[in-house]
């Protein structure tokens, strides 16, 4: 009967739903549809147009759209041609889409390789001005815009940390080296203004902004020695807890007996008089002496002895393990890896907040998908954890990039946020467009049901139940419950953190990697017209391999001051390295 009165007084299911969307908004919901029946005089019980309703609204959404009505369509013919132009229109937007993604200037610089390139303003196939304010709100187009967006960004801070660390080494031979003696001279950390002045003084091509976002991953204004090299500093913290058992301080080891021995040894031998300076090679064998663990390990002891020697010279010095004290590593430097503990800890978090999504979002207060070691230590002090803190951290954070990212921590919870997010951007444009979206009743909060409908209706596949529990994390306050339902609900707050989100790249990564080594293999010079004092190449350290610390010849290749010259052509992968300049012939 419903089919046959559409049919009668509006002609086709199109011209119905054109009739019953009076305000152009592309849906109704259930009480428009029931007045506007009622108001045309359908013959029907209420309660028999709520059914029917309920037979449109096939997810059970609460509102009905267009392509929902194809079915009331009496004729077998008809309703099969509508079904089919309707796959075609949406193909042809989507292909429309992409097509003014490709064509369009994006106003994103594109990188070296790249192939799509945006057409001239004058082309035929250009897109007009009349056509972006169309295109510009389609979700493909705003979810591909914000990924160029977010793709370029890693790129460049990729690329200004590569060019800085590669700075350091070639001019000093290690980062914390450079650190010691032109970036924060005497010092250990260093800030943005620190930076910045070295970069000006060396003429470094990167933008200052790219390259300290990419160096200070924790957020905390300064840049420590394991943000600029983990491993050395980790060798340099297990060094001096080493030390501090011993002596109790670094210091210490210089009056030891067997430093004495060592440096009496060299005396004697009549190759060494210095009281002030002690050879790397005599440091060694002292170390060897008193037993130190790192002894046979040359990659650590290779560490510990460069980044001492502060001049390059293969020296060390009291100034150097006085340095050395006055440090303060982070506390989980000198730890070791203890998954049984981080086993512990997460089920104590789980106990007390349910979830290990849940548990995520206390731990991450500034809602950067990334959780800084103060973050991670003052929630272990908030659920009263007494186990190994740092072993738990260490288990966690084994790629020593000095914060955990959901990937690390919880795997699956990271999956379920993360299809979500795509899940709105791909059908919404952003999390926040789809907060709007599904918040029919404009009560500035989602309800589960809403959130469970909306999913059903747009194939999201995740476990919505789940999702719902952990983003409402102030489910406890009924002050933030659904003004008209009184029912738990989800404000904007609490899910908005999702647009900023810093998600890990998956499938990208091997492209991000290829278009770094493209651009670094493009020809290009680097002017330094800064005094680079002590410069030398990394070969010209005399390392003994067979010892793994630098051999006793004391040798340095110290190059005039001024600006060096660099390759021009590079290898795939390489950074530009600089040249031994040459001797200045005498003008005739």
């Amino acid at each position: 009967n419903f089919m046959k009165w559409i049919k009668e007084e509006f002609g086709s299911p199109a011209g119905f739903f054109s009739a019953l969307d009076a305000n152009k908004k592309g849906k109704v919901a259930r009480h428009s549809f029931v007045s506007f029946c009622v108001n045309r005089s359908f013959k029907a019980s209420e309660s028999d147009i709520n059914r029917a309703f309920d037979c449109i609204d096939t997810g059970d959404i609460g509102f009905i759209l267009k392509e929902d009505c194809i079915f009331l369509e009496v004729d077998p013919a008809i309703r099969y041609e509508e079904r089919q132009r309707g796959g075609v229109v949406k193909e042809w937007k989507d292909q429309a889409a992409l097509e003014f993604l490709q064509n369009a200037k994006t106003g994103i610089r594109g990188l070296p390789g790249d192939c799509s390139i945006a057409l001239p303003d004058r082309h035929r196939l250009a897109p007009r001005p009349w056509q972006a304010g169309a295109f510009e709100q389609i979700p493909m187009v705003v979810c591909q815009r914000r990924q160029e967006r977010e793709r370029e960004a890693r790129f460049k801070q990729k690329f200004a940390r590569a060019t800085f660390l590669r700075q350091l080494r070639t001019a000093y031979g290690n980062e914390v080296r450079g650190l010691r003696r032109d970036v924060n001279p005497g010092g250990h950390t260093a800030t943005l203004s620190d930076i910045r002045r070295y970069c000006r003084q060396v003429d470094l091509p990167v933008h200052i902004s790219d390259l300290w976002s990419s160096l200070d991953t924790d957020g905390d204004g300064r840049v420590r020695m394991e943000e600029l090299c983990s491993r050395r500093a980790e060798s340099l913290a297990k060094f001096k807890a080493w030390t501090l058992r011993r002596f109790g301080r670094a210091v210490g080891l210089w009056d030891s007996q067997e430093a004495l021995r060592a440096r009496a040894r060299r005396r004697a031998q009549g190759s060494w008089v210095s009281e002030s300076k002690m050879l790397a090679t005599s440091f060694g064998e002292a170390l060897k002496e008193l037993g130190w663990p790192g002894t046979y390990n040359p990659e650590e002891r290779l560490y510990v002895f460069t980044s001492l020697d502060s001049m390059g010279c293969n020296l060390i010095t009291v100034q150097d393990l006085e340095w050395l004290d006055r440090w303060q590593p982070s506390e989980f430097l000198a730890a070791d890896p203890n998954p049984e503990a981080w086993v512990e800890l997460k089920d104590l978090l789980v106990k007390t907040y349910q979830h290990p999504l849940r548990a995520w979002r206390i731990l991450d207060r500034d809602s950067s998908n990334r959780i800084a070691w103060t973050e991670f230590r003052d929630v272990c002090k908030k659920v009263h954890y007494a186990g190994d803190t740092v072993g738990a951290w260490r288990a966690l954070d084994d790629d020593m990039s000095g914060y955990i990212s959901m990937r690390e921590y919880d795997p699956e919870s990271e999956e379920l946020l993360t299809s979500f997010k795509e899940w709105a951007d791909s059908n919404f444009g952003s999390v926040r467009h789809c907060f709007k979206a599904l918040d029919n009743d404009r009560s500035g909060s989602v309800t589960f049901p809403e959130l469970k409908r909306a999913c059903h209706k747009m194939k999201w596949t995740g476990n919505v139940r789940t999702l719902f529990d952990c983003l409402d994390i102030d489910s406890a306050d009924r002050r933030n419950r659904d003004a008209a339902t009184g029912k738990r609900a989800i404000s904007l707050e609490e899910i908005a953190f999702l647009d900023s989100w810093n998600v890990e790249p998956r499938q990208d990564v091997a492209e991000i990697e290829a278009e770094a080594r493209r651009v670094l293999a493009v020809d290009w010079s680097l002017p330094l017209q800064a005094k680079l004092h002590g410069a030398h190449a990394p070969g010209e350290l005399d390392i003994d391999t067979q010892k793994g610390f630098p051999s006793g010849t004391g040798k340095l290749n110290r190059s005039q001051s001024g600006p060096l010259p660099l390759t021009k052509s590079l290898g795939e992968g390489e950074l530009p390295v600089m040249k031994k300049r040459e001797k200045a012939r005498p003008q005739s």
